[in-house]
């Protein structure tokens, strides 16, 4: 698949594949956020790669319960409103299943800290979606 096309095609999901994931495979993902743009070249991105059953079961409750000390506000996007309206009852799952990947940014003040994040984890999806994962 071309560039255009993986760029093209790409779309949010929640519904995975439940294929394992080889070593390479991530790092191949973790490679293309790496590759990312960031402000003044700051490279302030970290990658964390969570594979580990019991913590990714740890992770989600963890999750959950952030959502669920969130308030609702007026405007705000369905799915986010959605997420926390079921964490406050109980009912929001989301399954990190094989892995989860997750990008922090290290410098506390910088305020590029979500764009770069975001451009991290633009180049992960078109990759994902390149590799039909």
């Amino acid at each position: 698949m071309n560039a255009e096309k993986a760029i093209l095609t790409r779309r949010s999901t929640r519904e995975f594949k439940d294929l394992p994931l080889t070593r390479e495979a991530l790092e191949r993902i973790v490679e293309a956020g790496r590759h990312a743009p960031s402000g003044g070249n700051s490279q302030c991105t970290h990658f964390f790669v969570i594979s580990d059953q019991k913590l990714l079961k740890e992770l989600a409750v963890k999750v959950q319960d952030a959502f669920a000390q969130m308030e609702l506000k007026e405007g705000m996007y369905k799915s986010l409103a959605s997420s926390i309206r079921q964490s406050k009852t109980g009912k929001y799952v989301f399954h990190y299943s094989p892995a989860a990947l997750i990008v922090t940014a290290s410098k506390k003040d910088y305020g590029n800290n979500i764009a770069d994040c975001a451009c991290a984890l633009e180049n992960m999806m078109i990759l994902v979606n390149e590799m039909d994962l």
